[in-house]
């Protein structure tokens, strides 16, 4: 796994499990410590979905991993699906989301058994939730000042958490064993 300096958190919120149905919250990135939020209810689906291939268009160019908890069987799919929903699937996007982005994921990482993320936050960093991820729908549809915030504040929470469990990772001695081993793989090659 690169240096965190090299990777781009990334998560996504939504209305619910079903692209077909249900739509995107947020796509929110962090790098070097600092979260950008793209908000549906400032800038409409569509623009939020924009603005982050915008972003990922100048990954691309740097060759940076997008590091997400469960990001391949649900974020890349959500994201997906909801381009196509909203007819603004194009080569290019499609390109970027499944060829050009490099993405890790800590759930397949962990074992590929699922355990939501707060747990494994909770676990390795003693961190408890004050906001559940399955509170994000209804905290959205209330759409109040302090329910934003508390979506606002859970994002903020939930990325910093995933940045600590991958920093925290490469620290145990299990992947340390597994870096040297890859290195001697990649020399044999």
């Amino acid at each position: 796994m690169p240096a965190v300096e090299n990777v781009v958190f990334f998560d996504l919120e939504s209305t619910g499990l079903d692209p077909f149905q249900n739509r995107i919250i947020s796509i929110q990135v962090r790098s070097k410590g600092k979260t950008t939020i793209w908000k549906e209810w400032q800038l409409g689906e569509i623009d939020c979905l924009e603005s982050f291939f915008d972003f990922a268009n100048i990954l691309n160019k740097r060759e940076t991993c997008l590091v997400g908890y469960n990001v391949l069987k649900f974020d890349v799919s959500f994201l997906d699906q909801r381009l196509r929903m909203l007819q603004r699937m194009n080569n290019w996007k499609w390109q970027i989301l499944h060829k050009s982005i490099h993405w890790i994921d800590l759930y397949q990482f962990l074992g590929d058994a699922y355990c939501k993320a707060s747990l494994w936050y909770s676990l390795m960093l003693g961190v408890k939730q004050k906001v559940a991820n399955a509170d994000i729908p209804r905290l959205y549809a209330e759409r109040s000042p302090d329910s934003l915030q508390n979506i606002l504040d859970y994002i903020e929470e939930e990325m910093r958490s995933m940045e600590l469990v991958y920093e925290r990772i490469k620290s145990e001695s299990f992947y340390r064993e597994l870096a040297e081993l890859r290195k001697k793989v990649i020399n044999e090659n």
